[in-house]
């Protein structure tokens, strides 16, 4: 049998463990920081559960949908770490649904578990780059919306 997550809020004694894991990791996105799990944790209703060397992060979204995101860690196996999360999903009474999954790791689930999962784009939802040159300037239509922000 494979461990049970104990999925929490994330707690001020979490701090510790959740910095070394999310430190070990390659991806990117604000949920690789335990400042940004914590100011959002009410919001998002994240909750956070320790695997092996890994952090599993799980969500809610309106009364219904419980979504995860992709384990974080730097030490973990990869199917153990999705097949606990498949269960708990389970036992939440939906099916496993991961946001902000990134190539790499998309390329991973494919090679992990063939034909399993079902990928889909969600565009609105993207995070956006801007050139820092674009920034500075703010010129255009583009970036009307940004000049109201910015208090001299």
């Amino acid at each position: 049998m494979k461990e049970r997550p104990d999925f929490h809020k994330p707690a001020e004694n979490d701090r510790q463990w959740m910095n070394e894991v999310l430190s070990g990791t390659e991806y990117f996105g604000s949920f690789n920081a335990f400042g940004s799990l914590w100011l959002w944790k009410d919001m998002y209703r994240i909750e956070v559960a320790r695997f092996q060397d890994a952090a599993l992060l799980r969500g809610r979204a309106g009364e219904t949908m419980t979504y995860y995101m992709y384990p974080i860690g730097r030490s973990y196996d990869i199917r153990e770490a999705i097949s606990v999360m498949r269960r708990d999903a389970g036992e939440q009474g939906t099916k496993l649904v991961m946001y902000s999954v990134e190539k790499r790791q998309l390329d991973e689930l494919r090679a992990a578990f063939p034909d399993a999962f079902f990928f889909e784009e969600t565009r609105w939802d993207f995070d956006y780059i801007y050139r820092s040159e674009h920034l500075i300037a703010l010129s255009g239509k583009k970036f009307h919306s940004k000049r109201n922000h910015i208090i001299i």
